[in-house]
């Protein structure tokens, strides 16, 4: 966190997180279906110094995710 970076503005902070997860899920003869999710999650969060006794955040937080789900056939080859 950075401390009046700039006038007028009381603190800066960014935040970042990444998530890469898998799982399947199991039939009578194993895996059946497998679930890849991936995320990026940021925020940079903005307090600008009170005006009037009154203080504001501004905190944009943009997000990338994909989700794939992969069937398993017969043939245990992965179909998407």
């Amino acid at each position: 966190m950075l401390r009046q970076p700039f006038r007028g503005i009381e603190s800066l902070r960014f935040k970042a997180g990444y998530t890469d997860y898998e799982h399947a899920e199991l039939g009578e003869d194993g895996p059946e279906v497998i679930f890849n999710n991936r995320s990026l999650e940021t925020r940079l969060e903005l307090t600008h110094e009170a005006i009037a006794g009154l203080r504001a955040r501004l905190a944009p937080r943009p997000r990338i995710r994909t989700s794939r789900r992969s069937a398993l056939k017969a043939g245990r080859t992965r179909c998407r």
